[in-house]
């Protein structure tokens, strides 16, 4: 079973609803980082990488959950 993460990292500083990476990741591990939102569409990016797991290993093997983050610094 493939139970991933992917996790927009806010910066705790910004009152900005943007996010500045992300991650996924499984069982804590980073499997894979994207850029921010207004730059490098992050998270659509990681939206890809993820269904990639579905096309190899099939809906009932993966299961994907989001989860935001404040970076603390």
């Amino acid at each position: 079973m493939y139970n991933l993460v992917i996790v927009r990292h806010f910066d705790k500083e910004g009152d900005s609803d943007m996010y500045t990476k992300v991650t996924v990741e499984m069982d804590g591990d980073i499997l894979h980082e994207f850029g921010d939102y207004y730059h490098d569409k992050g998270y659509e990016k990681a939206g890809a990488y993820v269904s990639a797991f579905y096309d190899l290993f099939g809906t009932q093997e993966v299961t994907v959950r989001d989860e935001d983050r404040v970076i603390e610094e």
